[in-house]
C-alpha cells in the first residue's frame, strides 16, 4: 500500500466545494492518480479539517458540521493534497426544492472571494502538461 500511495500525483476530492448546516454529516471521497492520469488502486488516504472546533472529519471521510464559519478539508497521500471549501451555515437545513439547493451550492464561490480552490491552478496545469510528458517519454 505505500508504494500505491507513494505514485499519487493528484487527488480529486468530492464534494469539490460544500455548503453545509450546523449538525449534517458529510461522507468526503478521494481518487487519485498518477503522473500519467491513470488511477492509483488502494492508496490510503488521511483526512483533516483546518479547524476542527467547526468540521472534525474521521479517516474514513465522514464529516460532522459543529459551528459555523469557512473550513477547508483536506485529503493527503503521500506527498499529495487537496482541499475542499466548507461553509458551515449557523442553522439547520429546512427542506429545499432543487433549484434552492443548486442557488446554495453556488453560494460559496461568491462568499470565498474569487473561486478558486486551493490547488486548482496546479492541478490544472498538470493536467494540460501531463499528456505531453507521457508522450515525449512514451515513443
Amino acid at each position: 500500500m505505500a508504494e500505491r500511495t507513494a505514485n499519487v500525483a493528484n487527488i480529486a476530492v468530492s464534494p469539490h466545494r460544500l455548503v453545509a448546516y450546523i449538525d449534517e454529516a458529510v461522507i468526503f471521497i478521494a481518487i487519485a492518480s498518477d503522473t500519467f492520469g491513470e488511477l492509483v488502486h488502494g492508496a490510503k488516504f488521511q483526512w483533516e479539517s483546518s479547524d476542527t472546533n467547526k468540521l472534525t472529519i474521521d479517516e474514513a471521510g465522514r464529516a460532522t458540521m459543529l459551528q459555523p464559519g469557512m473550513v477547508f478539508v483536506t485529503a493527503r497521500a503521500g506527498a499529495t493534497a487537496q482541499s475542499a471549501p466548507v461553509l458551515i451555515r449557523p442553522t439547520r437545513r429546512r427542506v429545499e426544492t432543487d433549484e434552492e439547493w443548486r442557488a446554495d451550492q453556488q453560494s460559496l464561490v461568491a462568499s470565498t472571494g474569487n473561486g478558486e480552490e486551493r490547488g486548482t491552478v496546479i492541478t490544472s496545469l498538470m493536467s494540460h502538461l501531463m499528456p505531453t510528458a507521457h508522450a515525449q517519454f512514451n515513443p
